[in-house]
């Protein structure tokens, strides 16, 4: 973090300080046994996250959360993510779900699952990538089929972050329209991330790569990002796809050619 943070709230500084503090208190020894696959789920990790009300916190305090904006948000990730991705995608996941609770759910649903999950009395997981598919992202399959009363999910999933101990999912299902911001954001910052985490450690020369420091793990959990949730490949051919489609739309900018004399016509244009 800069000396002088003029880029955050007095509110978000007091919040940076206070998930490093969490941060601070977690045990290496649950990282090493994550990392040798000896515990499925870092169920203590988030028990004590939501007992100090680090969990879901943009939403309203009425749902257990602090009412915070995305900024602070994303300042308590980057604390988060100094434990890895793995821990750091646990963290993020009562987020993840609980806004599309937030946004699309009904008053019931907020009740029974969006306050559970930030509390920590219930887990969540998310289910996006697909047997036939992972990197297209926005080639999905899985539908949603209402019959009767009852909606029917038809489609498979595979690579569910957290469906070892959930207790709700949420599964990414297909529509229109895909949108090429999210593309270029989810490549932007995983490209750049991996370029950093890979730097870091041909600075630091051999002593880098053993464990003697935590840039060995990083490096493992960065080299995932450009990969998950739509390869960077993908990511930059669904950008080229939709910047074409958009080429392709009438321009809602002034047409200066019209300013012209004749300027229907097909021959050269003279602008006074």
């Amino acid at each position: 973090m800069l000396e002088n943070d003029f880029l955050s709230s007095e509110e978000e500084i007091k919040l940076r300080e206070e998930v490093k503090e969490f941060v601070k208190s977690i045990d290496a020894e649950l990282l090493r046994k994550m990392d040798r696959d000896e515990i499925d789920y870092p169920f203590e990790f988030l028990h004590e996250a939501a007992k100090r009300n680090l969990l879901g916190l943009r939403f309203p305090e009425e749902y257990g959360g602090r009412d915070l904006p995305w900024t602070a948000e994303c300042i308590a990730m980057e604390e988060v993510g100094v434990l890895g991705m793995g821990l750091g995608c646990s963290y993020a996941m009562p987020s993840i779900v609980g806004e599309a609770i937030y946004r699309f759910g009904e008053e019931w649903q907020e009740e029974e699952f969006l306050k559970p999950i930030i509390k920590g009395k219930k887990l969540s997981a998310e289910g996006l990538t697909e047997p036939r598919g992972g990197s297209d992202f926005f080639g999905t399959t899985t539908k949603a089929e209402k019959k009767g009363n009852r909606w029917i999910l038809n489609g498979a999933k595979r690579f569910i972050a957290g469906g070892k101990a959930a207790d709700l999912y949420d599964n990414g299902l297909s529509k229109e329209d895909p949108r090429r911001l999210v593309s270029e954001a989810k490549y932007f910052a995983t490209d750049v991330g991996w370029e950093v985490v890979n730097n870091a450690m041909q600075i630091m020369g051999g002593i880098g790569y053993t464990q003697v420091y935590p840039i060995e793990r990083l490096l493992r959990d960065m080299r995932w990002a450009p990969i998950w949730t739509g390869s960077n490949e993908i990511m930059k051919l669904l950008i080229q796809h939709e910047a074409y489609k958009l080429m392709g739309l009438p321009s809602k900018d002034r047409d200066i050619e019209k300013d012209a004399m004749d300027w229907y016509k097909e021959v050269e244009k003279v602008f006074e």
